[in-house]
């Protein structure tokens, strides 16, 4: 994605469908060629409609509709798998849904719900803060860290609509300007819309890579910031928040830790909630410099644990907000991917 501030940004190879030769292998080969050239343009094509259309609605309106549209996905669905699935990411979440059924059954269906609301919410994503359906908290935080002068390093997770972070953080909204990371959807019609999006509000969101990163690094030295969701896809896992499991040495969080490490950069938690209906708070904590250890390994093992630490209640109070649920792993064997992919759930946000 290129805009007027980055146009020579690097741009995600688009992605190559299968020939036409796997329509005629083994199973997996003709669900594959099924899925990129007749599944993906007709759900593409209907998302890529109904993104158009719930912009000539209010906010709160195609919030509604994305919510009912969740729930019939979830019906349309009907996998077993996928409810144990969700069953035990829940559990594992918060292990006190244990004793409450209810709540846990409907934790599930919020689930689905928001990520309805999540897609519907593309639609209005830069004119909700304009017409002041976003609430601002720990603004103070934000200013603390500007007054510094130094590079900025948001941090964030999927919560809310995440996609309202970069309309807030990349183009000066808040007085803050920068560049995400995302990570590219196999579908390329989501990613279509995504481009969209971030055309509307001016933002550029980086695809993974070396070229990337070089962008990335030369643009902070001149004075850009970076926002960075640190509980995205790193082989094939989710790594974080941790819930108990070890911390990771490949991550988005890796990342960001050391980029703040090589800039001399402040790390700035942020996250986002919905409210109701086309509502948002978004909320800043305290800035933090990578967190002092015996050696550069510790030092980025010891501020994840603080990222951890700093979002994992945010994701235990909030589970049903929580997009990326749909790709965690919590145990050997849990098939995350597969699952995701029946679901029809993919993660497009800067990360």
């Amino acid at each position: 994605m290129s805009t007027k501030r980055f146009p020579d940004a690097p741009r995600a190879p688009k992605p190559v469908g299968p020939p036409l030769t796997t329509l005629f292998s083994d199973s997996r080969g003709r669900k594959a060629f099924l899925r990129y050239w007749l599944l993906d343009p007709l759900l593409g094509g209907i998302g890529l409609a109904m993104h158009f259309l719930f912009r000539l609605v209010l906010p709160k309106t195609a919030s509604k509709f994305g919510a009912f549209g969740g729930r019939v996905v979830r019906k349309l669905i009907e996998d077993d798998d996928i409810e144990a699935y969700f069953k035990r990411v829940f559990l594992r979440i918060d292990p006190e849904l244990d004793h409450d059924p209810a709540r846990l059954a409907a934790i599930s269906t919020e689930w689905w719900q928001s990520v309805g609301r999540t897609y519907a919410d593309y639609s209005h994503v830069d004119r909700l803060y304009d017409r002041g359906l976003v609430a601002v908290e720990g603004r103070e935080h934000l200013e603390a860290a500007r007054a510094s002068g130094r590079p900025l390093i948001f941090v964030s997770v999927h919560l809310g609509n995440f996609e309202l972070l970069g309309d807030l953080l990349l183009v000066g909204k808040l007085g803050v300007h920068g560049l995400g990371i995302y990570q590219p959807q196999p579908n390329r019609f989501e990613n279509k819309v995504l481009d969209i999006v971030r055309r509307r509000y001016d933002g550029v969101c980086l695809p993974p890579g070396q070229a990337s990163a070089v962008y990335l690094m030369r643009h902070i030295h001149d004075g850009e910031n970076a926002l960075i969701f640190i509980d995205d896809v790193a082989d094939n896992q989710i790594h974080l928040p941790l819930f108990g499991r070890p911390v990771p040495t490949r991550s988005n969080a890796v990342k960001a830790v050391k980029l703040a490490l090589s800039v001399d950069g402040l790390l700035v938690p942020v996250h986002n909630l919905r409210e109701n209906d086309g509502r948002f708070r978004v909320t800043f904590g305290t800035a933090i410099e990578p967190l002092d250890g015996a050696s550069r390994s510790e030092r980025i093992e010891r501020t994840i644990r603080w990222f951890s630490d700093y979002f994992e209640p945010l994701v235990r109070a909030h589970p049903e907000q929580w997009f990326m649920a749909h790709s965690v792993r919590f145990r050997a064997g849990d098939r995350e991917c597969e699952i995701s992919a029946r679901a029809g759930a993919s993660h497009s946000a800067p990360v």
